[in-house]
C-alpha cells in the first residue's frame, strides 16, 4: 500500500512539472516605461505604441491559432485630459458606464468597485458584451491623476482560458504610476 501511494505521489509530481514546463515564456517579462507610468508584460506579447484607435498603447497576446487571426486578447491604455479639472473618479466612471451600455452590444456590467491601493484609488469595472461575432469579457481600471484620466482595459473572449488570461490580469496588476 505504501508503494502505491508513493508511486501515485511521484506520478502527480511529474505531471505537475510537465504542465509547468509546457507554458512558453511563463517567466520572461519585459518592462515598458513612459513618463507617467510603467508596466511589465510577457515577452511573447506584442507592444504597439502607434497610438491607433486613440490608444496610448496596445498589448496583443500571442496568436496561437487560426481563430486568433480574427481576434487577439489585448490590453490597451487610453489617456485623456479632462476639461473639468475638478472631475471626480465617480463622475468619470458613471459617464463611462453609460457609454459601455450604449456602445457595446448586449453589454452587462458585472461589477464596479472602488479599490484603494498604495498608488491611490482606482475604479475596477468588469463587463461583458458582443462585438461582431465575438462574445467578450472586459476588465477596466480607471484613474484620475491631476487633470488626466487613464483607462486601462483587458479584453478577452469568453472562451479565453489559462496563461493568456492569467498574464493579462498580471499586466493590469503590474501597471504603476511613477
Amino acid at each position: 500500500m505504501r508503494i502505491i501511494k508513493t508511486t501515485l505521489l511521484l506520478i502527480c509530481i511529474l505531471f505537475s512539472l510537465s504542465t509547468l514546463s509546457a507554458q512558453p515564456n511563463a517567466t520572461e517579462w519585459k518592462t515598458f516605461t513612459a513618463t507617467e507610468y510603467e508596466l511589465q508584460y510577457p515577452s511573447d506579447w506584442e507592444l504597439d505604441t502607434s497610438k491607433q484607435m486613440g490608444t496610448v498603447f496596445i498589448l496583443l497576446s500571442p496568436a496561437n491559432t487560426k481563430k486568433d487571426v480574427q481576434f487577439r486578447e489585448n490590453i490597451n491604455l487610453v489617456q485623456q485630459t479632462l476639461m473639468d479639472a475638478g472631475m471626480l473618479l465617480e463622475e468619470l466612471v458613471a459617464l463611462s458606464e453609460k457609454q459601455i451600455l450604449t456602445m457595446i452590444t448586449d453589454s452587462e456590467i458585472t461589477s464596479s468597485n472602488k479599490i484603494s491601493s498604495p498608488q491611490g484609488d482606482y475604479q475596477q469595472v468588469q463587463f461583458t458584451g458582443r462585438q461582431g461575432q465575438h462574445n467578450l469579457v472586459f476588465e477596466q481600471r480607471y484613474w484620475i491623476v491631476g487633470t488626466t484620466a487613464y483607462v486601462l482595459t483587458l479584453t478577452c473572449t469568453t472562451e479565453t482560458e489559462g496563461t493568456i488570461k492569467e498574464n493579462g490580469l498580471k499586466v493590469l496588476n503590474n501597471f504603476s504610476f511613477l
